[in-house]
């Protein structure tokens, strides 16, 4: 993105603190992109259409805050988005199973939730060069994840 199409985004932005109804080029631009960005993370279309609602509502709603620092305003409404999934797990308090890859284990333990890989659930290539991709991801894991589970043990954890 350019700094004159970034300047152009706060312009609209400015309008929209004063005419909400500005909003919508923004809201046209970046719809399905947050739509796509949060249903990564729920694998729910009807979650995921609340919740990206809520993002742009929430948007709306503390437009007045919005400080503009030279970066794009997506910046901002992905960390609203994003903050807008964790609130749904964080009220919700329950176990969700579903299947990542590696690179999302390490973003969901940044963002602080506690994340356990199941080894009878995990795949990996395997290469005469490179040897076996299931040992390498089960180590990975170890390192990374708060357990590594059969799925017995994963099952009765939830019950």
């Amino acid at each position: 993105m350019t700094d004159a199409e970034i300047r152009q985004e706060y312009a609209i932005l400015e309008k929209a603190k004063k005419n909400p109804k500005a909003f919508g080029e923004l809201y046209e631009k970046y719809f399905d992109r947050i739509f796509h960005f949060i249903y990564r993370q729920m694998d729910d279309e009807d979650v995921t259409a609340d919740l990206t609602s809520q993002t742009f509502l929430s948007v709306l709603k503390h437009l007045d805050r919005y400080q503009f620092r030279g970066v794009p305003f997506s910046a901002w409404l992905y960390k609203i988005a994003s903050n807008e999934v964790n609130k749904y797990y964080r009220k919700r308090k329950h176990d969700k199973v579903f299947s990542i890859e590696e690179v999302r284990v390490r973003e969901l333990i940044e963002q602080g939730f506690e994340v356990a890989v199941v080894k009878d659930a995990t795949a990996g290539p395997r290469h005469p060069v490179w040897g076996d991709g299931y040992q390498a991801a089960m180590i990975n894991y170890r390192f990374l994840a708060h357990a590594v589970l059969s799925t017995s043990d994963a099952v009765d954890g939830m019950r």
